[in-house]
């Protein structure tokens, strides 16, 4: 469970103990073995996009859209793709930009729309 705050850690700090929970970490960077747990990459994840980490915040963008460790909201992951886009996080952009055109407004590979 997450114990930092904006003030005891940084925003790349919370970022990075997400990504560790989200991806689960065997031990490669520091020894220790991080079990894959979504919820708790969410929270800090959260806690980092509160204070304005663009890519952080573009993640909660794709946990959002799939229900990952979150309650699945396309309309979540799309406030959250469209603020980190406005800071120029180019993941957020390429996800903004597939949801304007595509005309089915779910699909990734959209061939009008044979998906």
């Amino acid at each position: 469970m997450p114990t930092g705050s904006k003030t005891a850690q940084t925003a790349q700090e919370n970022y990075e103990m997400g990504m560790k929970y989200y991806n689960g970490d065997q031990g490669h960077m520091d020894g220790q073995t991080t079990v894959k747990d979504y919820g708790t990459a969410a929270k800090y994840l959260h806690m980092a996009a509160d204070a304005e980490h663009a890519v952080a915040t573009a993640q909660l963008g794709i946990m959002f859209w799939s229900g990952q460790g979150v309650r699945q909201s396309d309309s979540e992951a799309i406030k959250h793709w469209t603020h980190a886009a406005d800071k120029d996080e180019p993941v957020a952009e390429i996800q903004v930009a597939r949801r304007s055109w595509c005309c089915c407004s779910w699909c990734c590979f959209c061939l009008c729309c044979l998906c």
